[in-house]
């Protein structure tokens, strides 16, 4: 085989990130789903797909529930303190499709289908569409399926889901 039919390839080393910038990341996808960019299956897998490995191959992430760092110890998480130094994605699939997509409008929160400004409704499954603002903090949604919650309820009425 001669040299000119063998090709280099090279492969680009990954990039790596610095805690506070995976922390950034993690507020801005659940901000993102909050506004309803993506149903809560979609954050999910953004967040499953959000670890990182240390320089010593110790796999991190940060909890859906809690916001703290996780270390995976012996096939468990441990939240035991924060990484330190520079980190590189176990992953490089997952969560970087879901922040790319921030710049699209508002998804509906039953299917994930795209949903015009002045939207009522999804286009596609019939759902009413929720229009969430900045200003709207008193308005209180499922973690698990997104429906609105009425401030008083303890389960949703959708899902059954407990409230948390």
């Amino acid at each position: 085989m001669s040299n000119k039919s063998r090709q280099e390839v090279c492969i680009p080393a990954p990039r790596c990130f610095q805690p506070i910038e995976v922390q950034t990341i993690f507020h801005t996808l659940f901000q993102a789903h909050r506004k309803g960019k993506f149903t809560f299956r979609e954050l999910g897998e953004a967040l499953k797909a959000l670890r990182f490995y240390d320089s010593q191959r110790t796999v991190w992430t940060i909890g859906a529930g809690s916001g703290k760092w996780y270390r995976l110890v012996n096939n468990q998480w441990q939240s035991d303190g924060t990484p330190a130094g520079e980190l590189v994605a176990t992953i490089q699939k997952g969560w970087q499709h879901y922040m790319s997509t921030l710049d699209q409008g508002a998804r509906c929160l039953k299917c994930g289908h795209g949903l015009p400004d002045s939207a009522r409704f999804c286009l596609n499954c019939g759902t009413t569409a929720i229009v969430r603002t900045e200003t709207d903090r008193t308005t209180v949604f499922c973690r698990h399926c997104g429906s609105r919650l009425a401030a008083e309820a303890r389960f949703c009425n959708h899902c059954g889901q407990e409230r948390q």
